[in-house]
């Protein structure tokens, strides 16, 4: 048996794009991902590794705060650990202001079909497609991270486009919502730097986690002009 678990980044107002994404595994894999992961967290002197923290050097990751070195090779492992134990990694960015502009012309928002509901199909989506071409018939647990607004909607959306309905559990619950957030959290600052022109560093690793197996949708104006039309979203008059 197979599971997903997925994370997001990029809610809070001001951002450029919002993104879910996450890894999917089979149930072994998670087992020996937990083993080795915990190993990676007592080799660093942390309990969990949350982006809100590791990025501004906050709370355990105080200590870090300009030791590049030191979180260059930590996430070097984290990027291995995901590697390595991972069948593949699915993702989805709604660019917010692309996504306000189609909703002048389409009644997104207001048929549930917010940026979040859409990131969390789009990835559930890609699951299947990923299933089905691999002939698996077992169905995928799909997981989310139970922190964000919109959980009915989601289910509606997922609900409406013949979807199973996926579950929901708190981060400190499940181990492997650490590297989703990773994933989101590195996705997220990457393609803002993108979208407000200036130039990713080394360090925001994008190309490292774009070596790991994965299927990335970029929901930009076009994308989502696309999805309303084949999906009959009501335009507005």
């Amino acid at each position: 048996m197979y599971t997903a678990y997925f994370d997001e980044s990029g809610t809070h107002g001001s951002s450029e794009a919002l993104i879910v994404a996450g890894y999917i595994a089979s149930v072994e894999q998670w087992i020996q991902f937990e083993v080795d992961w915990n190993q990676l967290l007592f080799d660093a002197g942390v309990d969990a590794l949350h982006m809100r923290d590791f990025n501004p050097s906050l709370r355990q990751f105080a200590p870090w705060k300009n030791e590049w070195e030191r979180r260059e090779m930590f996430r070097k492992r984290v990027v291995k650990v995901i590697r390595t134990h991972v069948r593949r990694g699915f993702a989805g960015a709604v660019i917010l202001r692309d996504y306000a502009k189609v909703d002048t012309t389409y009644h997104l928002e207001d048929r549930s079909l917010k940026p979040y509901p859409l990131a969390a199909l789009n990835c559930v989506n890609k699951g299947e497609k990923w299933r089905k071409e691999h002939t698996y018939l077992e169905p995928i647990r799909y997981v989310f991270e139970d922190g964000m607004k919109g959980k009915n909607q989601t289910c509606d959306v997922l609900r409406g486009n013949g979807l199973q309905i996926p579950e929901f559990k708190q981060k400190a619950d499940c181990l492997p919502f650490q590297i989703a957030d990773f994933a989101a959290n590195t996705l997220h600052r990457y393609l803002t730097k993108l979208l407000t022109g200036r130039v990713p560093k080394e360090r925001d690793y994008f190309p490292e986690l774009n070596s790991i197996p994965n299927d990335f949708a970029v929901w930009e104006e076009t994308y989502l002009d696309k999805f309303c039309r084949n999906h009959k979203v009501p335009p507005r008059a």
